[in-house]
């Protein structure tokens, strides 16, 4: 609803709605195809559209602007504001106020797109014009004879420069008519020399006429004189040469140069390649001849017997091999099964912890016993003295009446301490059996424990024997 409320008033005829059209189609053609999208609103799809043309006009602002879908319409709305805010930075000759903007007042935003679009445009070309200066100007870094335009070479010349550039046949002794009919021609080696087209932008045409010719003459000459190829070669560079200016001549030098690099390798190759040639046959008559003799004489009875005999006793000792093997995997389990010192060592050290563990838990054990002992005791002797008490005090009353039940009374009183007193000899007597009982076994504790100190210093005294053994067994061994 806060979209509704900011919205300005604004009438809707079919003028807006004309205008409207007309932004979209200026966007679209300027090259803004989110206006096509029928999912955005009209508010979206002018106000991105008039961000894209801003950015699109690469101006130096000092502002924010950046426009999404996901905007929230504070942040769509703050947008609008900071377009209106660049429109005078960009000199911008047409006004818009942000409820104009939100309320889509096309009549009145027609002229800024009008505008923007305008100013985009021009940049782009602009932009395209810069970059493609800017290539040629590197291309010509690269290539500076390229540099100065050259009318269409001729196509005769063309080909002339291209029979001068092709590779020079060295000279073949003379055979008779029925050889050269007879005898196949051979495949000429792959030319590396360049094009006619690309000989015409180095040197210019004119120069290239002029060393056709003389590469005409210098051919004539060759035949006439019998040199090689070489000496060809040399004397076709020296006049070649003459001619030329010194851009042209630095130029003929390096496509020399890489000619003869090319022939170089192209030379190499082949030597490779021939040397590979020899190498497999060679491979390949070591493996026949090692297949012949590795090959069984099939029709050899005395062979086949050898063979069978040898298989037999391979199989043979396979068999006490695997016999031998199981053998000792028992005797290893066998051995796995002696525990080593170490292991000792943990058991003991596990039975030890745990024979504390279960001492300790007897011990608590025995203590919650002595107590619920103690208790139950306490609580029957409380008992006993309490009803004791009650029969007394009912006793009490009805003796005193007569002077017989005060003196029954006094007996049964008598009679009362009497029983408390023996009973108290009993548990006196108890008390003295039970702690001869703890005497004995406190010294049966400190014998104990004298004998485990001894055992302990024995145990000692046996591992510094044993470590002393092993360092003079190692000694001996050494």
């Amino acid at each position: 609803m806060a979209a509704f409320q900011l919205q300005a008033d604004v009438r809707d005829d079919e003028e807006q709605q004309l205008k409207f059209q007309e932004c979209l189609d200026l966007l679209l053609a300027a090259g803004y195809f989110r206006a096509r999208i029928r999912g955005l609103s009209a508010f979206d799809k002018l106000v991105g559209g008039m961000v894209w043309c801003i950015e699109m006009c690469s101006m130096d602002v000092n502002v924010d602007l950046f426009y999404k879908d996901e905007l929230s319409i504070g942040q769509k709305i703050g947008v609008t504001e900071r377009i209106i805010e660049v429109l005078p930075q960009m000199a911008c000759p047409h006004r818009v106020e942000p409820h104009q903007i939100q309320g889509l007042d096309c009549v009145h935003i027609f002229p800024v797109i009008q505008w923007l679009v305008k100013k985009a445009l021009e940049n782009q070309a602009e932009t395209v014009a810069y970059t493609v200066g800017y290539g040629e100007f590197l291309f010509l870094e690269w290539h500076p004879e390229l540099a100065s335009p050259r009318p269409p070479p001729d196509r005769c010349l063309l080909r002339q420069a291209e029979e001068r550039f092709r590779r020079v046949e060295r000279p073949v002794a003379p055979k008779s008519s029925d050889a050269e009919s007879a005898a196949p021609p051979e495949p000429a080696e792959p030319s590396l020399q360049p094009g006619a087209e690309a000989v015409a932008a180095m040197l210019g045409v004119g120069e290239i006429a002029q060393a056709a010719k003389a590469y005409e003459q210098q051919t004539r000459q060759l035949q006439e004189s019998g040199l090689d190829a070489d000496q060809h070669g040399r004397l076709l560079a020296a006049e070649v040469t003459d001619g030329l200016s010194p851009a042209a001549l630095a130029t003929l030098e390096a496509i020399l140069t890489s000619f003869q690099e090319a022939d170089a390798i192209l030379s190499e190759d082949q030597a490779f390649k021939e040397e590979c040639k020899a190498e497999y046959t060679k491979l390949q008559d070591e493996i026949s001849r090692l297949q012949a003799q590795a090959a069984p004489a099939d029709d050899d009875p005395q062979t086949e017997h050898e063979l069978a005999r040898r298989t037999a006793a391979v199989d043979r000792l396979r068999a006490e091999v695997a016999s031998a093997s199981r053998q000792v995997a028992l005797l290893e389990r066998q051995l796995d099964d002696v525990p080593s010192r170490a292991e000792i060592g943990q058991y003991q050290k596990r039975f030890v912890e745990l024979y504390n563990q279960v001492s300790s838990t007897h011990k608590e054990a025995k203590e919650y016993y002595a107590t619920n002992n103690l208790l139950s005791d306490t609580l029957r002797y409380l008992e006993k003295e309490l009803a004791l008490l009650n029969s007394v005090a009912e006793s009490y009353q009805a003796a005193s009446g007569s002077a017989a039940g005060r003196t029954e009374f006094l007996q049964q009183l008598d009679s009362i301490v009497l029983n408390i007193n023996n009973n108290k000899k009993k548990v006196l007597a108890k008390k003295q059996t039970e702690k001869r009982a703890v005497d004995v076994l406190t010294e049966q504790l400190d014998g104990l424990r004298a004998l485990a100190r001894n055992y302990h210093a024995a145990l000692k005294q046996f591992r510094s024997e044993c470590a002393a053994n092993e360092a003079l067994t190692a000694a001996e061994r050494r």
